[in-house]
């Protein structure tokens, strides 16, 4: 598995500071399938606009449960939970309501933080 570096700031700026960058044109061509411009397939500093990034994140958050993926909010990671080496679920915490609730989720599993997930 290649390992894609990519960090996404508030204002639509896509940066990696990674020497072994990976298949970024994959990812770039994830956003403008998500509907970002296809203009960040060529540009040298990609900018996806905070005008259509919320658009975007919510049409790629579409898709993952079309997909039959989950999407958990106010949900804190514990723990991984680990077969010998392989990471094969996660431990969490939904802090949704008025009681924090412990969960078990098993499957791939995509890790992110911040508001890019909220």
């Amino acid at each position: 598995m290649v390992k894609v570096v990519l960090e996404l700031y508030s204002d639509g700026k896509l940066y990696t500071r990674s020497k072994k960058r990976g298949p970024v044109d994959k990812i770039l061509n994830v956003f403008c399938q998500h509907g970002a411009s296809p203009s960040i397939l060529a540009d040298a500093h990609p900018h996806i606009g905070t005008d259509k990034l919320p658009r975007v994140i919510e049409n790629m958050r579409n898709t993952i449960l079309e997909c039959g993926g989950e999407v958990h909010f106010q949900t804190k990671m514990t723990s991984l939970i680990l077969d010998g080496d392989k990471v094969v679920g996660v431990e969490a915490v939904d802090n949704g309501g008025a009681i924090s609730v412990k969960h078990e989720f098993y499957g791939p599993v995509v890790l992110c933080n911040g508001s890019f997930c909220t």
